[in-house]
């Protein structure tokens, strides 16, 4: 992407042009703008017929302004300037903006080329570009550009997306990619944590785990290592609502019914209920109950809503 830029850049190269006494006007500047845009024989050269790169030189010298033109040298000098000469040219953010309407309104093929660039290998998503794309949509990257400045990825955030929604099957692989190495994670992080699971029962569990979870929050902890690191423990760095505590405690029954029993067991006995008492409370531990305790012990952190049922069980035993 950044590439397209200087493409685009290198088309403008006439900022730098100046030129000379008083003899040489605007028209002669204009002219050698235009020279300069079509001796440009890099490959990254926006391409731009003789209309086109007349068109540019006719509009941009008005804008740079005779003064500083001829204070840059004279226009045989102009056709000679090189892109880096760009940004010895101080001007306003209006002139740059100027300067960028002009280019997209003289060159036609600014996006074709774009998406020439972008090389998505699919004859679809390429259409999908056409359709989609604006000449405007490159504005804020040539302005950018022209200011001699790196093109940051907020300044290319909406290309970015355009091109993104019109290549879903690239895209939707890296995000396959990135789930699988997450979920594989979290899946051998539950394997490994004596919670008595299978293999095929914990990747089940991660998968519906991270369903609930969402990608962003699991993601903002780091890398895949640094997410189980941060996780090994409890959820608490998740920041789970209790309803979403509940789905993922959930999970964990749907996926492996035996952990329903064993949380149950282990609540009990944590209470250190024993006789009649323990008798009492099991009569009273369910499925929902479980469910709670499971949410709880991934909470990492008082969470009393969830706390409140439990307690009464256990006073009512006691």
């Amino acid at each position: 992407m950044r590439r397209i830029l200087l493409v685009l850049l290198a088309s403008l190269l006439g900022i730098a042009a100046c030129g000379g006494d008083d003899g040489p006007g605007l028209d002669e500047y204009a002219d050698a703008l235009a020279t300069a845009i079509l001796a440009d024989d890099d490959d990254d050269a926006l391409e731009t017929t003789e209309e086109e790169a007349q068109c540019i030189g006719d509009a941009t010298a008005p804008i740079i302004g005779l003064e500083n033109l001829e204070a840059t040298g004279t226009p045989e000098e102009v056709e000679t300037l090189a892109e880096d000469d760009l940004s010895a040219f101080d001007l306003s953010d209006g002139a740059i903006t100027d300067v960028v309407n002009a280019t997209l309104e003289c060159v036609d093929g600014i996006v074709a080329q774009l998406i020439e660039d972008i090389d998505t290998g699919s004859e679809e998503a390429d259409d999908c570009l056409a359709e989609t794309l604006e000449p405007s949509d490159l504005a804020p990257l040539l302005a950018t550009g022209l200011q001699g400045e790196d093109v940051s990825e907020e300044d290319a955030q909406a290309l970015v997306q355009i091109v993104a929604e019109c290549t879903p099957g690239s895209q939707d692989d890296d995000s396959a990619d990135e789930r699988a190495q997450y979920q594989g994670a979290l899946a051998e992080l539950i394997f490994d944590d004596g919670s008595e699971v299978s293999e095929e029962e914990a990747a089940c569990i991660a998968s519906d785990a991270i369903d609930i979870v969402g990608r962003d929050r699991i993601v903002a902890l780091g890398t895949p290592e640094e997410f189980v690191a941060a996780t090994t423990d409890d959820l608490s760095a998740l920041e789970l609502t209790d309803d979403e505590l509940l789905a993922v405690a959930q999970s964990y029954f749907d996926c492996a019914p035996a952990a329903v029993d064993l949380v149950r067991k282990g609540f009990i006995i944590g209470t250190e209920l024993t006789g009649d008492a323990a008798t009492c409370l099991a009569d009273l531990v369910g499925e929902p109950e479980a469910q709670k305790v499971l949410a709880l012990s991934l909470a990492g952190e008082p969470r009393p809503t969830l706390l409140q049922d439990l307690q009464a069980h256990v006073q009512t035993c006691a």
